[in-house]
């Protein structure tokens, strides 16, 4: 018989045909897919790299419910919750009939409801769709229960009601109810809270942590003593566990590190997150902070925000925001790590490893300290003081303004300003033009969290690697592509490192390499202008840490620095952290170096009358070069010592010797701080031809084309213009102002004068008719 003929029977049978109509449509409706039965709103929780758990936040119905996990539940739970709710769960097709058949003949009898006979699927429809408690809707629920056993595994079932039963308030499900009243994992259960979370979803408005403590107890306990009759557990457990009293009704779960889950949050839409943090080593560095911290209040310094990332694979191990995140007085839950602050100094390393990535610049090479003018910006050191000269490892390790600002002018602003973009820098708002050369010395606004990773890849051969925070978005291994970007180039960042590993320590850390464990770490501070930020970042092979102290409210403090604040809280995390078994240096990229030699003198590629040489390390791509600017060579008179040229060396004995010839304002500081520094030997006074060599007078203010505003002083005069100049030679210098003779002045070349308002021209002389004139203009009130 084959189907057509079979079709054909029923239909000449019309009551065969309303029979099979029904039981096709009783079956299709029983395989009917369920479909989902909640909505997918659970809290969003976060984890650390181990697991542990850091933060938990509400549904979107303010409830706390954990996504159904893929983990088994606990067994000590599975067997209380069918001992005592559906003793034949594993038995039966998701209605049990006996036990249906039991609680109507005990309603009958007690004259009003008094027992459900629902089963667990059961009970999953009702959590599911919630209807009056009638017989009309038991049925549905059994009609429910029964498509819910067909299309899904009983293992399935007791996840879906574990995660889903009401464990009292806004407590949903078992994983979510052993956190926040027990403070731990399913995995930790006892067999007296496996009884509590059975029992407590049967009524919990009106019985639980809360309410009727004493009934909740002893409902418990009778579920304990149904496990023992039932041989699930002994009598000596069953005793024990019924002792054991309720958790108190206060919330256990934990609320770690906020500032790092409210930012991992904002990175992933996930409802779980597993993160890099490492749950221990916050606790210690929250702690070395919070120490820190108490101890810098008498200052009236608040606030203080700390970094760690693992070096390696730039995973965020430690994130505090502030040192206390509920501590409302002083703007506690602003998150320092990425607040836009002044960067202060800790650009320069940036300058400094692009600078010789670039050339001709070595460590060596020689930059004036002096006073400079550009336009109207004047940087200055933080010791209001100068040296004339240092070297760019010197202007590094003393972190110095006025030599940082002439390694970007000659770099190029522009230029540093695009590198730092490239970077990845991404808090530079404004043009580069906005900036200006103040970009060096704090003008640009930073966060901690770019600073650290931009610094971390001074260990990670000048990689920018991602930050990661999140595990299932790590990619801290990988190396340049997507994900990645360039700093500079492995020997550009190994000896930046190098020179800022001997930055003198604070205080606590002076004699550091005196100990045995002692720990190599490349560090940098900065502070910000009117002393409102202090910076302190390091990094070496295991760990790059950032510190920032200060006050979020933007107030200045005189004993905020870089040094005094910050340092100390970085070098106490060093200590706590760094294993000093495990490699803490890296190792110099000699295949990213190559030897060269330079003017012993400047730190220049040598010039034909650089007399002397020395090597130097240089990144092995740099490209431009140049040569010494200092050396020059002259023809003396043997007698006189006067300089000669072919106009006037006739029938003179003349020596030819080179001369390191620094700028007339640098020497005369090199002078005056007990330094050498060569005079310009003047030229033969018999001489009529015109001096071909530099200029030997240098007016340094006022400076050419600038304006000065000329206040009063307490008797209401107009004060005097003090000028400045200096010379590669010695003597007297002559002054004239619009054309006048002004007076002369010896050795220190300071003369005051007084103008009146309008445009005005100085002049200055030496003796043998060198000289220097600047134009500026003078505003009076």
């Amino acid at each position: 018989m084959n189907f057509e003929s079979i079709v054909a029977k029923i239909q000449r049978h019309p009551r065969l045909s309303s029979g099979a109509f029904i039981i096709v449509f009783a079956i299709g409706m029983l395989l009917w897919p369920v479909g989902p039965l909640f909505p997918v709103d659970y809290s969003r929780v976060v984890y650390d790299h181990n697991g542990a758990l850091l933060r938990v936040t509400c549904a979107q119905d303010d409830q706390i419910r954990f996504r159904p996990d893929t983990a088994e539940l606990p067994k000590k739970y599975v067997t209380a919750l069918t001992a005592i709710e559906d003793k034949r769960f594993f038995k039966h097709p998701g209605v049990d009939p006996l036990a249906l058949a039991a609680a109507l003949i005990s309603n009958i009898r007690a004259g009003t409801t008094i027992r459900g006979g629902s089963t667990i699927p059961m009970q999953i429809i009702r959590l599911a769709h919630p209807r009056p408690r009638t017989y009309a809707s038991k049925i549905i629920e059994c009609i429910a229960a029964i498509r819910l056993t067909l299309q899904t595994s009983k293992k399935e079932q007791i996840k879906l009601y574990a995660a889903h039963a009401p464990m009292g308030g806004n407590v949903v499900g078992i994983r979510a109810a052993s956190y926040y009243y027990f403070g731990k994992t399913l995995e930790e259960l006892t067999w007296s809270e496996a009884a509590l979370f059975t029992v407590l979803p049967n009524n919990p408005s009106l019985m639980n942590m809360h309410k009727k403590r004493a009934e909740l107890k002893a409902k418990r306990n009778r579920a304990l003593a149904i496990l023992r009759q039932r041989g699930h557990i002994d009598s000596l457990t069953c005793a024990l566990a019924s002792a054991e009293s309720l958790p108190r009704p206060q919330s256990q779960i934990p609320f770690e590190a906020p500032h790092f889950a409210e930012h991992a949050l904002s990175l992933c839409k996930a409802h779980e997150l597993h993160t890099t943090l490492d749950k221990s080593m916050q606790h210690t560095v929250e702690c070395i902070v919070g120490r820190f911290t108490h101890r810098y209040r008498r200052y009236g310094v608040h606030n203080c925000a700390a970094l760690i990332i693992d070096t390696r694979t730039n995973e965020v191990k430690a994130y505090v925001g502030s040192n206390s995140y509920r501590d409302t007085v002083h703007a506690g839950r602003v998150d320092g790590v990425t607040a836009l602050r002044s960067s202060g100094s800790l650009l320069k390393p940036l300058l400094v490893a692009r600078a010789l990535d670039r050339g001709p610049w070595v460590l060596q090479s020689q930059l004036q300290d002096i006073p400079s003018f550009y336009g109207t910006f004047a940087p200055s050191n933080a010791s209001e003081e100068f040296q004339g000269i240092v070297t760019i490892k010197q202007m590094l390790v003393q972190s110095l303004n006025v030599p940082a600002v002439r390694l970007l002018y000659e770099y190029g602003q522009p230029a540093f300003y695009h590198d730092l973009q490239q970077a990845g820098i991404s808090s530079l708002f404004r043009s580069a033009g906005g900036y200006g050369l103040s970009l060096i010395l704090g003008g640009a606004e930073v966060s901690l969290w770019e600073m650290c990773r931009t610094f971390c890849a001074l260990g990670n051969n000048g990689i920018i690697k991602t930050t990661s925070m999140l595990q299932q978005l790590t990619s801290g291994n990988a190396g340049p592509g997507a994900d990645s970007l360039l700093l500079c180039s492995p020997g550009a960042a190994w000896m930046v490192s190098s020179a800022l590993s001997k930055l003198k320590r604070p205080e606590s850390e002076r004699y550091w390499r005196l100990l045995p464990n002692r720990v190599r770490v490349a560090w940098k501070t900065g502070t910000s202008y009117g002393q409102k930020d202090a910076w302190a970042i390091g990094v070496n092979a295991q760990w790059t840490i950032g510190v920032w102290t200060g006050n979020f409210s933007g107030e200045g403090n005189a004993f905020l620095g870089g040094a005094v604040t910050a340092g100390p809280v970085l070098f106490s995390l060093f200590r706590a952290l760094t294993d000093p078994t495990q490699q803490t240096w890296s190792a110099m990229p000699e295949y990213d170096l190559k030897r060269i030699n330079v003017c012993a003198s400047t730190g220049y590629p040598p010039g034909p009358n650089c007399p002397k040489t020395t090597p130097a390390l240089q990144p092995a791509n740099a490209w431009k070069t140049s040569q010494c600017r200092w050396h020059r060579s002259f023809h003396l008179d043997r007698s006189t010592g006067y300089e000669v040229c072919s106009k006037c060396w006739k029938g003179i004995e003349r020596i030819d010797t080179c001369m390191l010839i620094y700028p007339a304002p640098a020497a005369e500081i090199l002078r005056a701080r007990g330094r050498a520094a060569p005079l310009l030997p003047p030229h033969n006074p018999t001489c009529t031809a015109v001096r071909s060599h530099a200029q030997s007078v240098v007016i340094e203010y006022p400076v050419n084309g600038i304006s000065i505003f000329v206040p009063r002083d307490i008797h209401g005069k107009h004060q005097r213009i003090v000028a400045k100049a200096s010379s590669t030679t010695a003597g007297t210098l002559f002054w004239y102002l619009d054309g006048r003779f002004a007076g002369e002045t010896r050795e220190h070349h300071t003369p005051a004068f007084t103008c009146a308002a309008g445009m005005h021209k100085l002049s200055a002389f030496t003796m043998q008719g060198d000289g220097a004139q600047v134009k500026f203009k003078v505003a009076v009130k």
